[in-house]
């Protein structure tokens, strides 16, 4: 989809703005950047080291709690309790009631 003449005036202004009167300067020195460190992962693919340590932080940083299983965790003593206590409970309000 193309963009109107408004969006790229709009654009155009509020990068120079943010990256001042040289913004095309900077913006092609970013893409160089970016290029060149592409280009060296590449030629230098990243040691064992780093590959492990990559793996690591992925593991050792959850982005999600793991799924409740019942049918695969042990049954604790505490949790025998708490499930003996809610049948307790509701047949103490029924006799209550």
């Amino acid at each position: 989809m193309a963009t109107t003449a408004r969006q790229r005036t709009t654009l155009r202004k509020s990068l120079e703005r943010r990256l001042g009167a040289d913004w095309v300067g900077v913006v092609a020195e970013e893409d160089r950047r970016q290029q060149e460190k592409q280009r060296a992962a590449r030629l230098a693919p990243p040691t064992v080291r780093d590959q492990v340590m990559a793996r690591l932080e992925l593991e050792l940083i959850p982005t999600r709690p793991a799924p409740y299983e019942p049918w695969r965790e042990p049954m604790t003593p505490a949790r025998q309790v708490h499930n003996m206590a809610i049948p307790k409970a509701a047949l103490s309000t029924k006799a209550a009631a």
